[in-house]
C-alpha cells in the first residue's frame, strides 16, 4: 500500500515538474513617454531643415542667394528667423553624410542660380517657374532639365542626415553597446537610453503620439519630415511598426535587454527604409497620373528622385548598391540630372523595380 501511495505521488510530481511554462507576455507602453526623455539636439536640426525648406520655396517669386543657404546648412552668420537656432551650436552641415556634403551644397548653388530665371517660363530646355495646367496655384523652381532642387534638397538632407543618423548609429550596437547604461543624468537618462531617444527624435515623432492618434496629432502639426511620410506605408502599418519598435527598444534598454533591443533596432532600419520606397514609389505613380502636366510631372519626379538618393544612407539597406546606382542613373542625361526626359514607360519601370526590390508589388498601384 505504502509502495503504491508513494509511486503515485511521485508521478504527480513528474507530471507537475514536466508543466510547461505559459509564454510570458509582454506589455509596453502606448507612446513614447519615456521619463527623462531629451532630443533637443534633433528637435533643432528638424527646424533648422524647415527654414531651410522655406527659404528655398521662395525660389519662384524672389533671388535665393546661394551664401544664404550655405549659411543655414552650416548655421554660421545668424541665418535662422528663429534666434534660439543660431545660437544652439547646431547645424545639419556637420551631421550630413560626410562625403555627400559638397553634393548637396552644389545642389544649393544650382538652386541659387535658377532662381536668376524665376520670371521665365519653365518648359523641356528652358528653366523658370513651370505652372500646373490645372492649378495655378502650384508651381515650381525647375532648371532647363525640369530638377526641382528645392525637394531634391529637402528629400536627400532627410536621408542622408536623419535616416542616416538613425539607421548607422543610433541604432547600432557599435553605438549602443559601449554605452554607459547604469549612470542617469537627470532629464536625459543614461548615455544609451539618451542616444536611443536621439534616434527616435530624427524620427519627427513626438513622445505623446500613440498607436491610434496619428491623423488627428498630425493635424496639429506634431509631426515633421518622415513623421509624415510614414503615413505613405499606411497600407502595410509603417506607423504603428515604427512606434512599436522604438518603445520596445526604449524598454529593453531600461531592463538591460540586449536581444530584445536588437530586435527593435533591426526593424526601425527596415521600416524607416521603406518610408523613402513607399514615398518614392507614390511619387512616381504621381508622375505618371499627371505625366501631361509639366510642372506637377517634375515637381513630382524630383521627389521620388530625392527619396531614391536617400535610400543609399544605411550600410545595411535592402537595396544593392549596384541597383541604387542604376536607378539614379535613369535620372541623367549626359551625365547631368534630368527629369524631363523620363516616359511614362520610364517612370513605370522605375516604380516596378523599387516595387520588386522592396517587396511592395501587392500595393505598389495604390501607394
Amino acid at each position: 500500500m505504502c509502495k503504491k501511495l508513494f509511486t503515485a505521488i511521485l508521478m504527480v510530481s513528474m507530471l507537475l515538474g514536466c508543466k510547461k511554462e505559459e509564454p510570458i507576455v509582454r506589455t509596453y507602453p502606448t507612446s513614447y513617454n519615456f521619463e527623462n526623455v531629451n532630443f533637443s539636439g534633433q528637435t533643432a536640426r528638424i527646424k533648422m531643415l524647415s527654414e531651410l525648406v522655406t527659404a528655398m520655396g521662395k525660389g519662384t517669386t524672389e533671388e535665393v542667394s546661394a551664401t544664404t543657404l550655405s549659411n543655414m546648412y552650416a548655421n554660421t552668420g545668424n541665418p535662422f528667423t528663429d534666434i534660439a537656432l543660431n545660437t544652439s551650436g547646431k547645424q545639419l552641415k556637420d551631421k550630413t553624410y560626410a562625403l555627400d556634403i559638397p553634393l548637396f551644397e552644389d545642389f544649393m548653388s544650382k538652386l541659387a542660380a535658377t532662381s536668376l530665371l524665376r520670371t521665365e517660363t519653365a518648359a523641356p530646355g528652358i528653366a523658370g517657374t513651370a505652372v500646373s495646367t490645372t492649378d495655378a496655384t502650384k508651381n515650381y523652381l525647375v532648371d532647363s532639365n525640369g530638377v526641382e532642387y528645392a525637394q531634391i534638397i529637402q528629400k536627400g538632407l532627410m536621408g542622408a542626415i536623419f535616416y542616416y543618423r538613425i539607421a548607422d548609429e543610433y541604432t547600432t550596437s557599435a553605438k549602443l553597446d559601449v554605452a554607459d547604461n547604469t549612470t542617469i543624468v537627470p532629464g536625459e537618462g543614461t548615455a544609451m537610453q539618451h542616444y536611443w531617444d536621439e534616434g527616435f527624435g530624427y524620427w519627427g515623432v513626438p513622445t505623446y503620439a500613440n498607436y491610434d492618434n496619428y491623423d488627428s496629432t498630425k493635424a496639429v502639426g506634431g509631426f515633421k519630415f518622415y513623421g509624415t511620410y510614414v503615413e505613405k506605408g499606411k497600407a502595410i502599418s509603417l506607423y504603428k511598426n515604427l512606434l512599436y519598435a522604438y518603445i520596445q527598444g526604449r524598454t529593453a534598454i531600461n531592463e538591460n535587454n540586449k536581444s530584445d533591443r536588437e530586435i527593435a533596432a533591426t526593424s526601425i532600419r527596415k521600416n524607416i527604409e521603406a518610408i523613402n520606397a513607399c514615398s518614392a514609389i507614390s511619387y512616381l505613380n504621381q508622375a505618371i497620373a499627371n505625366y501631361n502636366n509639366y510642372a506637377v510631372r517634375c515637381h513630382t519626379l524630383s521627389e521620388a528622385y530625392g527619396f531614391i538618393l536617400a535610400l543609399k544612407y544605411n550600410s545595411q539597406k535592402t537595396i544593392s548598391t549596384e541597383d541604387h546606382n542604376a536607378l539614379l542613373s535613369e535620372f541623367k542625361v549626359n551625365n547631368k540630372l534630368s527629369v524631363q526626359h523620363l516616359s511614362s514607360v520610364d517612370i513605370l519601370a522605375l516604380r516596378d523595380e523599387l516595387s520588386s526590390i522592396f517587396d511592395l508589388d501587392s500595393i505598389k498601384s495604390t501607394l
